[in-house]
């Protein structure tokens, strides 16, 4: 992320953000918090180390937003992937596996019971 974007997210300047980053100016404790809270969406894990070195807990509700979107992430990577080695569009492949998932709520089955019954009848 440049110091452009960071600086824009928080409401600084890109000057600011060179300045923490040097050490030559501390990011005041209402922006640690700040900065933090608006990485987790794009990156926990980078969310999760300057939390640290910042001295700032993120919250478990924040955690769990980063975990949605790394899971969020994982899918859409699957769906890509499997659209690619098909050789269909990826909303194809969305559309199935979305009524397949209906299918599955509506016969009460977790997607982990289905996969059993796969392994076993293949």
């Amino acid at each position: 992320m440049s110091q452009r974007a960071l600086g824009s997210l928080l409401g600084v300047s890109a000057l600011t953000v060179s300045r923490w980053e040097t050490t030559r100016a501390e990011v005041p404790t209402r922006q640690r918090k700040a900065l933090v809270e608006r990485l987790v969406p794009k990156s926990p894990a980078i969310a999760a180390e300057v939390a640290k070195g910042l001295g700032v807990t993120v919250s478990a509700e924040l955690e769990h937003q980063g975990d949605a979107a790394k899971r969020k992430e994982l899918l859409q990577v699957a769906l890509l992937r499997t659209a690619e080695e098909l050789d269909v569009i990826p909303s194809l492949v969305l559309r199935t596996a979305k009524d397949l998932l209906k299918r599955l709520h509506r016969a009460k089955m977790t997607p982990a019971e289905a996969l059993k019954h796969l392994e076993v009848e293949l």
